[in-house]
């Protein structure tokens, strides 16, 4: 199940998509896909990313977890189940 991460500063927003060993930042032609050899590397990277985010003053209001998966040519967001229980934000520094 892939985990999604939406991130706010005023009015920009900015996806972040957790699918295994892919990391998939932004949308549609400016998007980034990041691929892993290890899939433990990518939630470290992940973490990473976040906090870089975090310093430069984007807050995350909500983390979605999916059942589709970040491949393919579209990430077209699909109905998300949204988790507002602290264990879902919990690597959030």
């Amino acid at each position: 199940m892939a985990t999604e991460h939406i991130l706010n500063s005023g009015s920009d927003t900015i996806r972040i998509l957790h699918d295994g060993s892919e990391l998939v930042i932004g949308e549609g032609d400016d998007r980034v896909v990041q691929s892993f050899d290890d899939e433990d590397d990518a939630p470290t990277h992940l973490d990473s990313v976040l906090k870089r985010f975090r310093r430069d003053g984007w807050q995350l209001p909500i983390v979605k977890s999916r059942r589709s998966t970040a491949r393919g040519t579209d990430c077209t967001p699909l109905p998300c189940v949204t988790s507002t229980s602290p264990a879902a934000t919990a690597s959030w520094p």
